[in-house]
């Protein structure tokens, strides 16, 4: 895990990474807050150091275990959050908001795939149908190994275009194949969530909702959703970028994400003066 070596006392900014990557996608904004800010990049379940997943792991595991490493990295410490999330682990981020709201200062998200919010009063659409199909494409071909390699090649490419698969070197893909059974247990835990648009409404804290123009139609309804919902939120569109900019485009995405925490930071200095 990346910490810089700030004081334990300073605030820590906590990204989290998304469904079938690492939190290795989070190195050129670590580089960035460097000298300025802790930063904590934790493993989420099924991979890097943190425990294999099990079956029926819920989104709360998942929860747990980044408070576990936060505490294992900084102590106990109650010094504030800045939660950084991408994907699947900007709905983890959301869901540490929402549990947790005293300790959260900032939330920073970008398309985050809490789903749920497309089923709230059938807000979704078309779109929460169509995430729907990823669900079940992925859910129905989990167990045998050219199943989850079926399923790996329609995941990566839904979310990152025609191709995208071949583009990828043998051991990226043998890993994709490999995450499969996480990937689908991470749609169950999203959808089990129990998380609605009036629980976001009771987040206070500023939340920052970052989406791409060229992404798919589901993040970008999420996005929206949750902008909406949330009382101190704003949404950036980012022209041109698909779902995964966060790596793809980072140059892009990170100056978004650093000003939406320093001024976050910046109020709470104030508040606290």
């Amino acid at each position: 895990m990346h910490k810089t070596d700030i004081e334990n006392s300073q605030p820590l900014v906590v990204c989290i990474h998304a469904s079938a990557s690492s939190r290795g996608q989070w190195s050129t904004l670590v580089a960035a807050f460097a000298g300025h800010l802790r930063v904590l990049t934790p493993d989420l379940i099924g991979y890097g150091k943190s425990p294999h997943f099990i079956r029926g792991m819920k989104i709360q595991d998942e929860v747990d275990n980044v408070l576990r490493q936060i505490e294992a990295e900084a102590g106990k410490t109650n010094s504030p959050l800045h939660l950084v999330g991408h994907s699947y682990g900007g709905a983890v981020a959301l869901q540490i908001a929402l549990m947790y709201p005293e300790r959260v200062a900032s939330l920073t998200v970008y398309e985050p795939a809490q789903f749920l919010l497309l089923f709230d009063n059938g807000v979704g659409g078309d779109a929460a149908q169509e995430i729907l199909t990823v669900h079940r494409f992925v859910q129905a071909r989990k167990n045998s190994w050219w199943q989850r390699r079926a399923a790996a090649r329609y995941f990566i490419e839904y979310w990152s275009g025609r191709g995208a698969w071949s583009k990828l070197r043998f051991r990226a893909r043998r890993r994709l194949v490999r995450l499969l059974p996480k990937v689908a247990a991470e749609f169950n835990a999203i959808l089990s969530a129990g998380v609605s648009a009036a629980d976001v409404a009771m987040l206070h804290m500023p939340v920052r909702v970052i989406c791409g123009t060229a992404t798919r139609a589901p993040a970008s309804a999420v996005s929206e959703a949750l902008a909406a919902a949330a009382p101190c939120a704003d949404r950036v569109m980012v022209d041109g970028v698909a779902h995964m900019a966060p790596v793809t485009h980072a140059k892009r995405i990170n100056p978004l994400i650093l000003e939406h925490v320093f001024t976050a930071l910046s109020v709470d200095v104030k508040k606290a003066a």
